[in-house]
């Protein structure tokens, strides 16, 4: 069973399983897409990638959704729900 959640999410605790949320808007000027926190070279690779590199990935993904002034498509960094409003 593969878990499709939010990075911040505690069930993605040492779980390396893509990040994905299936809501992809691509912020160009941060460089990541703001329902996962990944960088398109991230997401492209990301089959690619060792356990240890997917699990950083998803480390620098989390502070990229934090870093975020508004509260992402996922809630869960900031407390709220976890869908679109």
């Amino acid at each position: 069973m593969s878990l499709k959640t939010h990075p911040s999410s505690s069930l993605f605790a040492g779980c390396a399983d893509s990040p994905c949320v299936d809501y992809c808007v691509y912020d160009y000027q941060r460089d990541f897409c703001t329902g996962c926190g990944r960088s398109l070279e991230e997401i492209s690779y990301w089959s690619y990638l060792t356990f240890e590199e997917k699990d950083q990935i998803i480390k620098e993904s989390k502070k990229n959704l934090d870093s975020l002034p508004e509260p992402c498509y996922n809630h869960s960094t900031q407390g709220g729900s976890n869908g679109p409003d």
